[in-house]
């Protein structure tokens, strides 16, 4: 059965092991400085026993065009070592008519994610979608009246940052979702400041907690932190984030990208052939079950005895893991490798050349340890011997092909 090294996402297959540090860069504007949202995900990660190190760049009204040619930006970007890169647009911009989106939003998108990635190549790049505006977006209504109301405007953000995560292979942060949530459950809650617009001390902590549950994987209900804000209030608020976000990380794409273990094997005799079928994965451990243990993608393993074993393999990719466990059925050999008069090895052990008596055609020798290390094929001289001074004492297994079958034959090595 499949299991994963993250805890807490138990039925999505994300968890969290222990203490975990992350370091987030913030680019955004006053969505982002309001109630300065950064060093509140930073106290509620230090309330559960986690740490968030970040750097925020911030500037009111700033736009993805203005972020992507900021030096500070770009700088900040490339000094790598990342884990997150938190973007959000001008609050408006999102919203706006498809053609006008095309044209100043989606190509600075993409250049800003194409840029953490160029740089920090274990990053991964969460765009921030907001919210609409309280009461709609009256400075554009006659405009474009999509944005005259809070639904049509908060639905065009969605749609727009789910395209931009969508078009970049990125995730999305959704806190306009979960202000959504809150204001249709809880509309006595609320979320906004005087202007209708910028969010409230309560918006505030819904977007840190939204935050705080994508980059950390942890439920909203692990960390207690609530700043001034009552009991009832936060109950409210990690309500809203636990349905929103932790119940549901594959609609906001967190699970996409990271490591999956999988595999299939084959298995003739006492060996058997591993096929890493993972996802998402640039390393690899596989622990045979029997004591031995590898790193190759795609490994061979020769048993020493039959029976059942449990293999596991762990898939990693930077610093996340994912796990998958498998039973092995490895047979005894057939009663031909057992007691075959037709193929025999001497002298055994053997000390420099090794024999094979047979009245067969052989048309293949492989050399491995019995740990399933392969060490080659062999050559045979004219008299079935083959040149074994090279190798170091041991046990090792002749994989023998004939024209009938295939024999696995154990000698000892002097």
């Amino acid at each position: 059965m499949k299991k994963s090294l993250f805890i807490l996402f138990l039925l999505t297959g994300l968890f969290v092991l222990g203490q975990q540090s992350k370091k987030v860069f913030f680019v955004g504007n006053s969505y982002t400085s309001t109630g300065n949202i950064p060093n509140l995900v930073k106290l509620i990660a230090a309330d559960s026993g986690d740490e968030l190190i970040y750097a925020a760049h911030t500037p009111g009204g700033a736009t993805f065009q203005d972020h992507a040619s900021n030096p500070t930006v770009t700088s900040t970007i490339s000094q790598g070592d990342w884990d997150y890169v938190v973007l959000q647009e001008q609050s408006q911009l999102p919203s706006f008519p498809m053609s006008q989106v095309e044209q100043q939003v989606l190509p600075y998108a993409e250049q800003l994610s194409e840029m953490v990635k160029q740089h920090n190549p274990c990053a991964q790049v969460a765009f921030y979608m907001t919210w609409g505006r309280k009461n709609g977006d009256s400075q554009n209504c006659s405009y474009w009246p999509p944005v005259c109301t809070y639904e049509g405007m908060d639905d065009l953000l969605y749609e727009r940052y789910m395209l931009m995560a969508e078009l970049n292979s990125d995730i999305v942060s959704p806190v306009g979702r979960v202000w959504r949530y809150i204001r249709n459950h809880y509309p006595s809650v609320e979320l906004y400041s005087g202007d209708g617009s910028h969010p409230s001390a309560i918006g505030s902590m819904a977007a840190a907690y939204t935050f705080y549950t994508v980059i950390f994987k942890n439920s909203p209900y692990d960390s207690n932190y609530s700043g001034s804000i009552s009991s009832d209030t936060m109950d409210i608020v990690r309500e809203a984030v636990n349905e929103v976000v932790f119940n549901n990380p594959e609609e906001w794409y967190l699970n996409d990208y990271l490591p999956s273990a999988d595999f299939e094997f084959d298995a003739q005799n006492l060996e058997v052939t591993f096929t890493d079928l993972s996802e998402n994965s640039t390393g690899w451990h596989w622990d045979f079950g029997d004591g031995n243990t590898s790193e190759e993608q795609n490994p061979v393993h020769i048993y020493t005895q039959p029976g059942n074993y449990t293999v596991r393999l762990t898939s990693e990719k930077c610093s996340e893991n994912d796990f998958t466990e498998k039973t092995v059925t490895v047979e005894s050999m057939s009663v031909n490798d057992v007691l075959n008069s037709e193929l025999k090895i001497y002298p055994n052990p053997v000390k420099d050349l090794i024999y094979l008596d047979t009245k067969e055609k052989i048309s293949e020798i492989r050399l491995y340890d019995l740990a399933g290390k392969y060490f080659g094929e062999l050559k045979l001289s004219n008299q079935n011997s083959a040149d074994l001074s090279s190798i170091v004492s041991g046990i090792y297994l002749l994989k023998v092909k004939t024209e009938t079958g295939i024999y696995n034959l154990k000698f000892v090595k002097k």
